[in-house]
């Protein structure tokens, strides 16, 4: 048997909760650095970066709000108490989500990488792909 105080759970809530605000806060402002004061030479680049900030937008609203884990430490384990949690959503269902999500974010960063890549490399490069 494993117990957690009802304490430390609404402490760890609340430090969830506090994350996604600051976090939520620091998105916006990267996402109007990103609308309003990317250099005009960037513009193509700041397509993959504002679809990486969604997702992390995402990620964060997915993790922090409505999933909410509670790590049960030292044991390897959490259990979840957010908004889909307690609502009855199965947790393949949002394993699954928190699986798409994580691959979301990581195609997002290895087509901004691509992108930069093609940018920065010479025409006559065999590597370089022509439209």
């Amino acid at each position: 048997d494993y117990y957690i105080p009802i304490e430390l759970e609404r402490a760890l809530s609340t430090g969830l909760l506090i994350h996604f605000i600051v976090s939520s806060l620091l998105n916006c402002l990267a996402f109007y650095c990103l609308l309003r004061e990317t250099p005009p030479n960037q513009h193509e680049l700041r397509y993959y970066l504002l679809s990486i900030q969604a997702i992390l937008f995402l990620f964060d609203l997915t993790l922090d709000i409505l999933v909410e884990p509670i790590p049960l430490f030292p044991v390897p384990a959490v259990y979840l108490v957010g908004i889909l949690s307690r609502s009855g959503v199965p947790l393949r269902l949002l394993f699954a989500a928190f699986i798409f999500i994580t691959a979301l974010f990581m195609s997002a960063i290895a087509l901004c990488i691509f992108h930069k890549h093609q940018t920065i490399m010479d025409v006559s490069n065999r590597f370089k792909i022509s439209k």
